[in-house]
């Protein structure tokens, strides 16, 4: 798990952000958050932040939707910061 809560960002509250089943585009959709909504970053047993770099060099990261449990892919700038 992880204490890393992160606001997700984009140009109007309340748009739709896609929650991917992989690191990139190409992955299925499922579900989606809203830009306002928190996430959690998640950690592997390590420690370490569960994370991928795509062809086109962008990073994404593991992440969970606590209220319902939902877990899948964002990308980087769709985070408003990232933790420690």
């Amino acid at each position: 798990m992880s204490d890393c809560n992160v606001r997700i960002i984009g140009r109007e509250r309340g748009t739709r952000v896609n929650l991917r089943d992989g690191a990139g585009t190409e992955y299925r959709s499922p579900s989606y958050l809203l830009v306002g909504q928190y996430v959690n970053m998640l950690n592997n047993a390590s420690g370490n932040r569960i994370s991928r770099e795509d062809g086109e060099g962008y990073t994404w990261y593991y992440v969970e939707y606590e209220p319902s449990g939902t877990r899948g892919w964002l990308r980087e700038d769709f985070l408003a910061q990232q933790c420690s």
